[in-house]
């Protein structure tokens, strides 16, 4: 897919010379956004490990967008997605990873157990919106949607007919159902995950609990 810029923002896909700036940009984010990872304590040398480490792989499928402000040539966006029948075939082991990741990835894996039960995987038909990310100071600037709508148009024309995601903030979860009219599939409240016989999350009372969300992509007009 072709670049595209708008108010010096250019939209491009995930590629090795764009990499090293797209994990920074979505380390930034996660430790201080995302509520779990915040809860955890982990930090952005953990996350730069992880991501480092994961990103990479994504580099080929073509499925994820960074948005670059031209004037200076940083990332300061990025949509990271992924093929969901790949993440069901393949979870990448990764040396090193802090084990503070592992509530974080098992609450993950158990929102989605059920819907991966009912559901005729197939390659190319489902598609995974795994993290967003927006730098502090472009907030605001549309840079989030452009993403978005650019993603959705690179996606169904490949074929894809869901997306998928796990919303794990007020914030997302309400952009999500109210604007994008993703629909709610499973829950699982913080207070009650257990995870090896203890609550990690119990006391995380800000974010009531984390979504799996679906979305026809026939109903998204890019």
């Amino acid at each position: 897919m072709e670049p595209v810029t708008i108010d010096g923002i250019r939209y491009e896909q995930l590629k090795q010379d764009n990499l090293q700036g797209a994990i920074t940009c979505v380390s930034h984010s996660f430790i201080q956004n995302e509520p779990m990872a915040a809860h955890l304590g982990i930090t952005i040398d953990e996350f730069l490990h992880f991501a480092g480490a994961f990103y990479p792989t994504l580099i080929e499928p073509g499925l994820s967008f960074v948005a670059v402000d031209e004037e200076i040539d940083q990332v300061v966006g990025v949509r990271i997605s992924e093929d969901f029948y790949d993440e069901l075939e393949e979870s990448p082991e990764i040396p090193g990873l802090s084990p503070k990741f592992f509530p974080l990835f098992t609450l993950l894996e158990e929102l989605g157990a059920e819907y991966k039960k009912t559901h005729n995987w197939q390659h190319g038909k489902y598609i995974h919106m795994f993290m967003i990310a927006v730098e502090d100071g472009y907030q605001g600037r549309g840079i989030a949607p452009n993403m978005n709508k650019m993603f959705f148009r690179h996606v169904k024309g490949l074929g894809f007919t869901h997306a998928i995601t796990e919303p794990t903030g007020l914030i997302s979860q309400h952009i999500l159902k109210n604007k994008f009219g993703f629909k709610v599939l499973h829950e699982i409240k913080y207070a009650d995950f257990v995870f090896d016989g203890e609550k990690p999350f119990a006391d995380l009372l800000e974010h009531p609990s984390a979504m799996l969300m679906e979305k026809d992509l026939s109903e998204i007009e890019v």
